[in-house]
């Protein structure tokens, strides 16, 4: 199913990593408190007013691992990680047009490097990391959002729920469909 010679480079994964966590912890320092809270503040009708630890979200580490991917791209674990940002961060940047007609680089520049290593490097998507990361993100927004760290607008509804569940699926059809047209 998935023919890959992939030989994962741990050093230039280590640093991937590293770069990812200080992105996110700077953003989380400085980025929230100077843009972030300011823009709440001074429109809440429009963002959540609701404090939530940034942090936790899959926005901000898809966002500091899409800049950790021009590190070392050839990564399949990072790329199949990022692929299944695709879908959420397009349902946010569409509904953030629509409804601000604004796009925000936070989840602007995962939808461009997805793009971009489904374009260029679609021998870098491997169905199995694919099938191992969408469980755990769902895992980890499920518990983030139970935790009431964030998400606080996620309705814990059957369709919730359901939602989540597509999105996983979805996740593993394109890696799927992706591995089978290049093999």
């Amino acid at each position: 199913m998935n023919n890959s010679d992939f030989s994962l480079d741990k050093k230039g994964f280590l640093i991937q990593i590293l770069i990812a966590i200080i992105i996110s912890v700077l953003l989380q320092i400085i980025v929230v408190p100077l843009i972030i809270d300011p823009l709440t503040s001074r429109f809440p009708t429009i963002f959540e007013r609701r404090a939530t630890i940034l942090i936790t979200t899959l926005s901000f580490w898809f966002f500091s691992f899409s800049v950790a991917f021009f590190f070392y791209p050839e990564n399949e674990l990072i790329n199949s990680y990022l692929l299944c940002s695709f879908i959420p961060l397009l349902v946010i940047i569409i509904q953030e047009f629509m409804g601000l007609f604004f796009f925000d680089i936070l989840h602007m520049l995962p939808i461009i490097v997805v793009i971009y290593i489904v374009w260029k490097l679609p021998d870098t998507i491997n169905l199995k990391y694919t099938t191992i990361a969408s469980p755990i993100l769902l895992i980890w927004f499920l518990i983030v959002r139970l935790l009431g760290i964030n998400y606080p607008d996620f309705e814990l509804s059957f369709l919730g729920i359901s939602y989540l569940i597509i999105w996983g699926i979805s996740n593993i059809i394109i890696a799927y469909i992706i591995t089978k047209k290049r093999d």
